[in-house]
């Protein structure tokens, strides 16, 4: 028995069901070439790209499919199963090793895909490639002198076993190269995911922006070439990107809840103070906006909100009562005086000086609003 046919490991079953795959809008399969010739010992590697386009995760398993008279059995997928999340792809490499007594020819072979959840419903065959399997050559024996094995030796112990190890593993890997590439669905990802999911075969290309508010800011919302184009390796996706907000009507909110709405989309918010005793709203509502409820915005734009604000109280207490009158008087605030009786005698120099207020200093009241004041007969501040 050949070398190749000890060590080829067994093909995974098929899915459940027998009948043709048939195109599966969950899935996508893309083959890294659309032909290939085999080597003189009729080895070599398929590549496949499969990809998740459904909303959720699956768990996929897949086997290599042949027409006759290329056996299945002599195909071997080095991954028969694994999990793939919404989106994502994974590329799938199917080792390829047809025994010595078959026949040279041309050869079909393709990837076949199915859900384990539900495997006669979801499942894709993928693009046939065209396998051209020669003549079987093989290696020619030839024996090496002992001097030969000798300076072997010396350089071996020279260059060190990591150099060697590198360089038996790099001459015996033959890996076909990736021709053609499927283009991934990017459309509602955000920038950063789609930088991602264009993978290692692909280049992300130019970002652009439009300001519409037609679909949800920062999702990709177009993108060139289309997704399912097949293309070669190294091609730039270039993605069009949302960035439109429909801004809401902030008035009569709270100022601190419309400013952290207004961070969260991304956008700055400057806020002013106005006093108006006319209003019945309370302090910090959101009186006023700038752009209107309604306009569409994009990055940079600065929202500009005008918040109800109220008269600020100074600190009256320990001040002569005429002080606070004018203080107050120059503030548009009335005062009801309480007159509170002195501890002792009272003299000469003695003033009323403010003991107490209501409201307390640093309050904010309306423009007109009264101050309950407590005075008591004092010696002059």
């Amino acid at each position: 028995m050949a070398w190749w046919s000890r060590c080829a490991p067994v093909a995974p079953p098929v899915p459940p069901s027998p009948a043709p795959a048939t195109r599966n809008a969950l899935l996508g399969i893309t083959a890294g070439t659309e032909a290939m010739v085999l080597d003189g010992l009729r080895i070599g590697h398929l590549h496949f790209v499969v990809e998740n386009r459904s909303p959720g995760t699956l768990v996929l398993r897949c086997a290599a499919m042949a027409r006759e008279p290329l056996d299945p059995a002599w195909l071997t997928p080095r991954l028969p199963s694994f999990e793939l999340d919404a989106g994502d792809r994974r590329e799938v490499t199917v080792d390829i090793a047809v025994p010595a007594t078959a026949p040279a020819g041309v050869r079909i072979a393709h990837l076949l895909v199915w859900s384990v959840a539900n495997p006669d419903e979801d499942f894709l065959s993928g693009p046939e490639v065209a396998l051209t399997v020669p003549a079987y050559r093989p290696p020619r024996a030839f024996r090496i002198p002992g001097w030969v094995w000798g300076v072997l030796v010396v350089v071996a112990l020279l260059v060190g076993n990591a150099v060697v190890a590198r360089g038996v593993v790099e001459g015996f890997q033959q890996v076909a190269p990736i021709t053609r590439v499927g283009v991934p669905t990017l459309v509602g990802m955000t920038p950063a995911a789609a930088a991602q999911a264009v993978g290692t075969h692909l280049l992300p290309g130019t970002v652009t922006t439009r300001c519409t508010a037609q679909a949800p800011r920062g999702t990709v919302v177009l993108q060139t070439p289309p997704a399912g184009t097949i293309v070669t390796p190294g091609t730039a996706i270039d993605i069009l990107v949302e960035d439109g907000w429909t801004l809401p009507d902030f008035r009569g909110d709270n100022a601190l809840a419309a400013v952290e709405t207004c961070q969260t989309q991304g956008f700055t918010a400057d806020t002013t103070t106005r006093i108006d005793a006319t209003r019945p709203e309370p302090f910090g509502t959101v009186i006023g906006q700038t752009p209107a409820p309604g306009t569409i915005v994009g990055s940079g734009k600065i929202i500009h909100l005008t918040v109800l604000g109220g008269v600020v109280l100074p600190n009256l207490v320990g001040g002569e009562h005429q002080a606070a009158v004018e203080a107050l008087t120059t503030l548009g605030l009335r005062l009801r005086p309480r007159l509170v009786p002195a501890p002792g005698p009272v003299g000469p120099g003695m003033v009323p000086v403010v003991i107490a207020q209501d409201p307390s200093p640093g309050q904010q009241v309306q423009p007109g609003a009264t101050v309950n004041l407590d005075l008591q007969v004092q010696p002059r501040p």
